[in-house]
């Protein structure tokens, strides 16, 4: 096996959503949470975004009462292909150029005029776990801008507090990183 174990071990995986068609055909959940708490008492949660139904959605959404119940639980994993998955990640790599990317994103938060609070250590860790799980799925064996980049909103929004100024501006944490983010531009595509 080209990735050895870590041996570090999930205790409790949650994700909560909504079950909806994938453009594939194939039934599944559409999440909007989703939260891993390991042996070792750390955690990830990554937030997805999924905003407001349409008018005509919603009108089926309050048509529908409440809905049909809970969604039907079903395995697309084996516990050892999950525990297998997990071991992998963390051997993906990232080039010392995409941590000091990582970590310009993150400064950048704790420094930036509309926030009360940046993100901390941990959700720092998060960006990173939630880049290499972006190279995995892209089939890459190192982390990419790009994968960065695509990591930001899920792992980061929920993480960053507006202060007074942000909230009267109306501003949004998603706002707020895709400002980050416009203004690193260049660095990532110079590096790249």
């Amino acid at each position: 096996m080209l990735f050895r174990s870590t041996g570090l071990l999930p205790t409790e995986v949650s994700v909560y959503g909504i079950v909806d068609q994938y453009p594939n055909g194939n039934d599944g959940y559409l999440w909007t949470d989703a939260r891993v708490l390991w042996e070792n008492g750390a955690s990830l949660n990554v937030i997805n975004a999924i905003g407001y139904p349409d008018a005509a959605s919603e009108k089926e959404i309050l048509r529908a009462g409440g809905g049909a119940g809970p969604a039907p639980a079903c395995a697309v994993l084996t516990g050892e292909e999950m525990i297998a998955l997990q071991q992998q990640v963390h051997e993906i790599r990232v080039d010392d150029a995409i941590v000091d990317y990582m970590m310009a994103i993150v400064e950048r938060t704790r420094a930036h005029d509309s926030l009360a609070l940046g993100v901390s250590p941990r959700g720092a860790q998060a960006l990173t776990l939630a880049s290499k799980i972006n190279a995995m799925l892209d089939g890459r064996y190192n982390v990419s801008f790009d994968d960065v980049k695509k990591a930001v909103l899920p792992a980061l929004r929920h993480r960053l507090l507006l202060n007074f100024e942000g909230e009267a501006e109306g501003l949004s944490p998603d706002f707020v990183l895709n400002d980050i983010l416009d203004h690193l531009k260049s660095v990532g595509e110079e590096a790249a």
